[in-house]
């Protein structure tokens, strides 16, 4: 009895020992495999880290429908980039044609720079409308403050629809082609800025038209497919400009195809071409009433004018050479905010 008792002992003993010695393995393995995994988790973090930090400090993105760049679409890029950045962002977008329905610029994306690789290459376009509804379609909607478009072509080919329509504050529109019909352009924010230069804008029926305060200089302005009206202000009689056309080209697709200037869309309505040269398919009367807004109620002027299309009379009113002093861009963009120099912005 006694002997088995030691044997039993023994066993325990010699059992206590190994168990000891397993329960110290597995707890060095687990040990181990937890600072493993710690380590990974931490390396994995630092390298989620590294690349938020990375995508924080891009500044361009390549759109390219071959797959070459960073996205195939104008959505997608505009989905991706940062909620906020405190640099400009660029999309540079490769020659291709985007029909994308609408692209918004939203209020989140302020100093946003869309720059195409050529403007003939680039062509962002809308071939279809809502359907059943009246309602304005728009190929791009810019709401951002300080937008940037450089050497795109934009057109709406449903009708009665704006290729562009900004209402973001200090937009600029640089060697860009906006085609449309009826209401290719709307300017459609009173106290807003924007500025284009070397831009071609096609369209037929008040197709540059709206309440913001708007310069276009060095741009063709087209009539093409019929007969019409250039612009259709909505100024506010409380502001002094308007749109204001400085040493653009006026021209038609065909001489057939004549044009009013333009007519008030809102009484008070502020127009103004100067050193832009007028082809001969402006109309003499110059401007034309809308509705019950009429023409020489509003602020409609010229100034030193040429071509075949520059005739002089009672209803074309000019501007004297003190008066048009006043048209600079300092004058024209300086609000109670602040001065806006659109030359000196860069992107």
């Amino acid at each position: 009895m006694k002997k088995d008792i030691i044997k039993k002992s023994y066993f325990f003993s010699k059992n206590s020992k190994t168990v000891m010695i397993l329960s110290l393995m597995l707890i060095f393995m687990l040990t181990f495999a937890g600072c493993a995994k710690d380590g990974k988790e931490e390396a994995n973090s630092e390298t989620q880290e590294q690349t938020d930090s990375a995508d924080a400090e891009k500044t361009v993105y390549v759109v390219a429908k071959d797959g070459s760049g960073d996205f195939t679409t104008i959505h997608e890029a505009l989905a991706n980039i940062p909620a906020s950045y405190d640099k400009r962002i660029k999309i540079f977008i490769k020659n291709g044609t985007y029909d994308e329905d609408l692209i918004t610029i939203s209020e989140m994306k302020n100093n946003l720079t869309l720059e195409g690789e050529s403007r003939d290459g680039v062509l962002i376009t809308r071939a279809e409308g809502v359907p059943n509804s009246n309602t304005v379609n728009v190929t791009m909607e810019v709401n951002a403050q300080n937008f940037v478009a450089v050497n795109l072509t934009i057109e709406n080919r449903v009708p009665y629809s704006n290729a562009v329509k900004v209402s973001g504050d200090k937009a600029i529109f640089k060697n860009c082609c906006l085609v449309g019909g009826q209401d290719t352009l709307y300017l459609s924010k009173d106290g807003a800025r924007q500025y284009f230069e070397d831009c071609i804008i096609k369209g037929y029926t008040d197709f540059i038209y709206g309440p913001s305060t708007a310069v276009f200089k060095n741009c063709e302005i087209i009539t093409y497919r019929r007969s019409g009206y250039i612009t259709a202000a909505s100024t506010n009689p409380g502001n002094k400009y308007g749109l204001i056309f400085m040493n653009c080209n006026i021209k038609s697709e065909s001489s057939e195809y004549k044009t009013h200037l333009g007519r008030p869309w809102r009484q008070g309505a502020a127009v103004v071409f100067m050193n832009c040269y007028l082809g001969d398919h402006v109309l003499t009367e110059g401007w034309t009433d809308m509705h019950e807004n009429k023409a020489e109620l509003a602020r409609f002027y010229e100034y030193k004018n040429t071509g075949p299309g520059a005739v002089i009379n009672e209803k074309r009113r000019q501007l004297t050479d003190e008066e048009a002093k006043e048209y600079t861009l300092e004058k024209i963009f300086k609000n109670s905010k602040d001065t806006w120099d659109p030359l000196t912005v860069e992107y």
